[in-house]
């Protein structure tokens, strides 16, 4: 029995050996762990899990907790049956704050049982009775106020008012069926279309309204706009095109907002507008003409043939521009708008500004910039008095860490939206019942 013992020891040492080695053999092997993308959520799923929880079961138990509240008289064990219905009556009718009274309607529809041909109906009245003497006229106003926070953090900032409009209807205890039913409310707010997460949406706000590009895509602007909402304020301070060209997905948002028909190549005439609008801080619509004929291409295919901006150019594109656009900012003093001309004699008097203004090192650049290109006709040591606007703006782009910023080219992926689709009558009962907890009294 011994030597049995000893014989089985051994093969179990031999076991946790090999086990080591083939573990150790694993990690020298092992890949590098990626990190996970970060997936979207909704802007108030932290919150929301923090006070539910992210278990549904738990979830589908805090909703039925909620809904007995208001359906359930063994809640309010202080008063008989008879003192109850009393306090009902004494609710009945509808409160003067219209907001807060949309408020009722809307937790009555998300939390009484409509009723089978097995369970009975909850009486909608009763429990708009039992919200209206169970919370202050004050919280529901909160309560109202945070929804609104809350929806207008989705994409183009939507107002409530679109949806609460399905609730805002004749209520009283002799009129009960005009109230809508959980599907009825499920099917207005798909139709709203409301998302997170569509960077598409936002970039096409700004596409011009005088533009052929925009017939497809009247449906981006929102429906209804609140004062001081987010959407005034992506207007008022605009993502820079710096930021947008330091990201290739930012890139491929813009082409997606402007090629909307997918002919894979976009014309000045929709660059232009677009481009000023959506970057005011950034490009000159005078110097765009320059940008856009160095990156462009001819596009024979097009009814009638003409010059056209290809996708696989259009970071080039998006980089002189802004290049171009700082030069002219820097030269306006010494520009001359007849001929878009710079003077040499004018260039030696503000030499140091424009240097300053292009965040260029050198003390003087002007031989640099006067030199002509050798010709037979034009000995290469002889100076130009006058330079064009285009060769100076080519001469600043090769001045320009081009070489760097356009070392990987833009991928031509297309934009794959990662979007959260707001279209459930769960989410909404969610939403809404935790704007009710965190402004109960």
């Amino acid at each position: 029995c011994k030597m049995g013992k000893k014989k089985s020891g051994k093969k179990k040492s031999g076991k946790k050996g090999k086990g080591k080695k083939g573990s150790k053999k694993g990690k020298k092997n092992a890949k590098e762990d990626v990190p996970a993308k970060v997936p979207t959520v909704l802007p108030w799923q932290s919150d929301m899990d923090a006070w539910m929880g992210r278990n549904p079961d738990q979830r589908a138990k805090l909703h039925r907790a909620i809904k007995k509240k208001y359906t359930d008289p063994v809640h309010y064990p202080l008063f008989d049956s008879r003192e109850w219905h009393d306090r009902l009556m004494e609710n009945k009718d509808p409160l003067e704050d219209h907001d807060a009274e949309m408020m009722v309607r809307l937790l009555v529809v998300l939390v009484r049982q409509e009723g089978s041909h097995k369970i009975e109906a909850d009486d909608p009245c009763m429990v708009a009775a039992a919200i209206r003497f169970d919370n202050k006229v004050e919280n529901l106003r909160r309560m109202y106020d945070s929804l609104c926070d809350s929806v207008s953090k989705l994409d183009l900032a939507p107002n409530v008012t679109a949806l609460l409009d399905a609730v805002d209807v004749q209520f009283d205890f002799e009129v009960q069926d005009l109230l809508p039913t959980k599907e009825a409310l499920e099917t207005t707010l798909r139709g709203l279309c409301w998302t997170y997460g569509d960077m598409l949406k936002k970039e096409r706000i700004h596409v011009p309204q005088n533009t052929d590009a925009v017939t497809l895509i009247v449906d981006s602007a929102p429906a209804h706009e609140a004062p001081g909402s987010s959407l005034e304020s992506m207007n008022a301070s605009p993502v820079t095109l710096a930021d947008s060209l330091a990201d290739d997905s930012r890139i491929s948002v813009l082409w997606a907002a402007l090629d909307v028909a997918n002919s894979g190549a976009l014309t000045l005439e929709t660059l232009s507008p677009f481009l000023c609008r959506r970057f005011p801080a950034d490009v000159h619509a005078d110097v765009l003409p320059l940008a856009f004929e160095a990156s462009a291409s001819f596009l024979p295919a097009v009814d009638p043939p003409r010059a056209g901006m290809p996708r696989e150019s259009f970071k080039d594109f998006l980089c002189r521009s802004v290049w171009y656009s700082e030069l002219y900012v820097a030269v306006q003093q010494v520009l001359s708008h007849e001929d878009r001309s710079v003077n040499r004699a004018a260039w030696s008097k503000c030499e140091d500004k424009v240097l300053a203004l292009l965040q260029l090192e050198e003390e003087t650049i002007a031989d640099e910039i006067f030199a002509p290109a050798p010709t037979e006709d034009v000995p290469p040591t002889a100076a130009h008095e006058r330079v064009a606007l285009g060769a100076l703006c080519a001469w600043y782009a090769a001045r320009r860490d081009a070489a760097q910023v356009l070392a990987s080219p833009w991928c031509a992926d297309p934009y794959v939206p990662d979007v959260i689709l707001f279209e459930s009558i769960a989410q909404l009962t969610d939403l809404v019942l935790h704007c009710h907890y965190i402004t109960r009294g």
